[in-house]
C-alpha cells in the first residue's frame, strides 16, 4: 500500500516524521528534502518520477486516494501487465495467482499509451457535442425570449441558468484535467480513466437528448 504522502515514507521507516517535499510515483512515497537529495543521486532511483507535493496535492481527491488505495495494490508491488480479460492492472504474483491462464494481456505501459490517446479523443469528442449544444440552445433561448411573453420568459431565465450551470461544470472539469496531465502519473491517470471516460459519456448523453 502507498505511503502518507504528506510525511516521508523513508523516515517513517526510522520512526521519523518529517513532512514530505516531494512524491515519486514510482516509490509511491513522499520524501522529504534530505531524502529527496539521495533519492535523486542513488542509480536505482535518479530517473524515478518526482512532482513537488505542492504540485501533488492540486489533483482531484479521487486520483490521489487511488494510489493509496488497496482495492489496486494486492502484492504491493509494481503493476506490469495488464489483463484485458478481467479488466485490470496485474504484478507479477497477480499473474501467477490469479491470470497464467489469461490469454488477452498486455505490457501495462503499452495499454496506458492506447489508452491516453483514447482519452484524449474521447475528451476532445465530447467536448464539441458539449459545446455544439450548448451553442445552440444559447441561441434559441435567446430566439425563444425575443418572442416569449411573462410566464415564458422565466422558464427562459431558468434554462440559461442550467446552461450556465453546465458551463462552469464543464470549466471545472477542464482544470481537474490539466491537473491529471501536468502532475499525475501515468498509472493514475490510467486507473481514472475508465471513471472520467463514464462522466464525460453522462454529459454527452445529457446534451443530445
Amino acid at each position: 500500500m502507498a505511503s502518507n504522502w504528506k510525511f516521508c515514507g523513508v523516515c517513517e521507516l526510522r520512526n521519523i516524521s518529517k513532512q514530505s517535499a516531494i512524491w515519486c510515483s514510482d516509490c509511491e512515497e513522499g520524501l522529504c528534502d534530505d531524502c529527496r537529495e539521495h533519492h535523486d543521486l542513488s542509480k536505482g532511483t535518479r530517473n524515478h518520477e518526482t512532482v513537488k507535493i505542492a504540485e501533488y496535492q492540486k489533483l482531484p481527491s479521487n486520483v490521489i486516494q487511488i494510489a493509496q488505495s488497496d482495492s489496486y495494490k494486492k502484492h504491493d508491488q509494481k503493476y506490469q501487465i495488464f489483463c484485458k480479460k478481467h479488466d485490470c492492472p496485474c504484478c507479477q504474483k497477480c499473474v501467477v495467482e490469479d491470470h497464467n491462464k489469461c490469454e488477452d494481456s498486455k505490457d501495462i505501459d503499452d495499454v496506458i499509451g492506447e489508452q491516453k490517446k483514447s482519452i484524449g479523443m474521447a475528451i476532445q469528442k465530447a467536448k464539441t457535442s458539449i459545446n455544439n449544444h450548448l451553442n445552440q440552445l444559447h441561441q434559441t433561448l435567446l430566439k425563444d425570449l425575443d418572442t416569449s411573453e411573462v410566464a415564458e420568459s422565466k422558464k427562459i431565465r431558468q434554462l440559461l441558468n442550467e446552461v450556465e450551470k453546465h458551463e462552469n461544470e464543464i470549466a471545472d472539469f477542464q482544470a481537474a484535467l490539466a491537473n491529471i496531465k501536468q502532475y499525475a502519473s501515468d498509472l493514475q491517470t490510467f486507473l481514472t480513466a475508465k471513471e472520467m471516460k463514464r462522466d464525460l459519456a453522462k454529459k454527452e448523453k445529457m446534451f443530445s437528448q
